[in-house]
């Protein structure tokens, strides 16, 4: 029984809330076999199951309901004394794991304004290139929510503004209607965006060709290099419009709910969470 992880039991907890392994999944940010892994681990340990699944979610158990409702108070009372005893303090260690595209846009260039004003607190980042990757210290993530829901968790933090950029040679005279005549540059977790796109502006994008990437950095040194029309978020691309080093094409769209979030993982770290955040969202606001 002392071999139980207490992140194991906050998962349980979740799909009890929820009543449906996806629904857990999503809220926590992890992919729905990794919380399935964690419910069957802990069943395994206490000996018993607490769900029974269906195609519709889970039901818990009679008993296992009661005994997560127990649980869920000894998890509260434990995280209001972390909390209280990490406020006292107002110091402490956070660990996030982030984009590479926010690690060079704000905890790099940013990192000794964050340290000035809260010296008694310190940063430890990691740097993510698999979407969805979370590491077991983990205390907080910043993730892209490419459409859909994002978990009721998350706080928006930036990036549901776009512009149409290219490199001035290849944009000179051309509108909206005419980018099909070049390669569009395609975000792969974003795959919906240029249909959408396409779609309010009455465009076919039948015959277009999709150049495919993974990061927005990729995306901007490509358009650079002339290599097709890109479809970034505003606040990548203002400075290298601003300089002539791209030219906008069209009007600004906005995309409801696209965008990088920001996640509080572990909840005793929710004193130093909240001053990051802050701190994180007042950059981000300078930088839209």
């Amino acid at each position: 029984m002392r071999d139980i992880r207490l992140s194991s039991l906050r998962i349980c907890l979740e799909v009890l809330r929820r009543q449906n392994l996806t629904a857990a999944a999503q809220a926590l940010n992890m992919t729905q076999s990794a919380v399935s892994k964690n419910v069957q681990q802990v069943e395994a340990q206490l000996g018993a199951p607490l769900f029974q699944r269906s195609k519709g979610g889970v039901i818990p158990h009679d008993n296992a309901r009661i005994f997560l409702s127990r649980l869920a108070e000894g998890i509260g009372t434990i995280d209001a004394a972390v909390e209280a005893f990490v406020g006292s303090h107002g110091s402490g260690t956070l660990r996030i794991v982030a984009p590479p595209i926010i690690a060079q846009r704000f905890l790099i260039p940013f990192h000794h304004d964050l340290v000035a004003r809260h010296p008694d607190q310190e940063l430890v980042f990691r740097v993510r290139t698999a979407p969805g990757q979370r590491y077991a210290d983990t205390d907080a993530e910043i993730f892209f929510n490419g459409g859909g829901s994002p978990p009721p968790t998350a706080q928006w933090l930036i990036g549901d503004r776009f512009w149409v950029v290219a490199h001035p040679s290849m944009a000179a005279g051309l509108a909206l209607k005419d980018i099909v005549q070049h390669p569009l540059l395609q975000h792969v977790k974003v795959e919906t965006a240029w249909f959408q796109l396409a779609e309010r502006q009455e465009i076919s994008l039948a015959a277009t060709r999709f150049h495919h990437y993974e990061q927005y950095g990729l995306i901007i040194d490509a358009a650079l290099q002339k290599l097709g029309i890109a479809l970034v978020p505003r606040f990548l691309v203002r400075e290298a419009v601003q300089s002539g080093q791209l030219k906008q094409i069209g009007a600004e769209i906005d995309f409801p709910g696209m965008g990088y979030y920001y996640q509080l993982v572990r909840h005793e770290k929710l004193s130093v969470s909240r001053k990051f955040f802050t701190w994180l969202k007042e950059i981000a606001d300078t930088q839209a």
